[in-house]
């Protein structure tokens, strides 16, 4: 397999259809037309990148400010369980994908965009804890989904469904 491990299983060839992979972002870049695959090709923005993770990859974080790029995703259950949110989020990771900045916190940066004048997070108002439908939240995270080693400026940070992991 792409480790080097044979795959025989019960004396035959086991061919597989997927494994995880190791994934590559880098802010410095100038657009995503990378493929993701290696430093070298590294995609340029974390939505760009985790359009192409699947559950059990890794994406490694070249050191940088993401400030650009972003996707929308609805969750439920912050608010209300019974009022959906969608909202603009500069990295969604998907369920089971792990996120880890190759530098540290100090020189690895998630940049949301809050709107001037909106009022603070901590006095929540009709757009949830001070946010306007025009900003970008940092980040949400799938189920089993796993954050290191980045600082998170400039929004909130949303955990989305069950059991997510940060080690920031």
């Amino acid at each position: 397999d792409l480790s080097g491990r044979p795959r025989i299983a019960n004396g035959t060839v086991d061919i597989g259809c997927y494994e995880a992979q190791h994934l590559y972002v880098d802010a410095t870049k100038t657009d995503d037309s990378g493929d993701g695959f290696t430093k070298g090709t590294a995609k340029k923005t974390l939505k760009g990148v985790m359009e192409i993770a699947n559950a059990g990859d890794c994406v490694h974080a070249a050191p940088g400010v993401y400030r650009d790029g972003a996707s929308k995703h609805t969750e439920t259950g912050w608010i209300s369980t019974t009022i959906a949110v969608t909202n603009l989020t500069r990295c969604v990771i998907p369920e089971g994908v792990a996120l880890v900045a190759d530098g540290s916190r100090d020189d690895t940066f998630i940049e949301g965009y809050r709107v001037p004048g909106s009022p603070s997070w901590t006095n929540y108002d009709q757009y949830g804890f001070g946010f306007s439908p025009d900003a970008i939240r940092g980040v949400a995270m799938g189920a089993n989904s796993y954050l290191r080693g980045f600082t998170i400026t400039n929004c909130s940070m949303n955990v989305m469904d069950k059991c997510a992991n940060s080690d920031n």
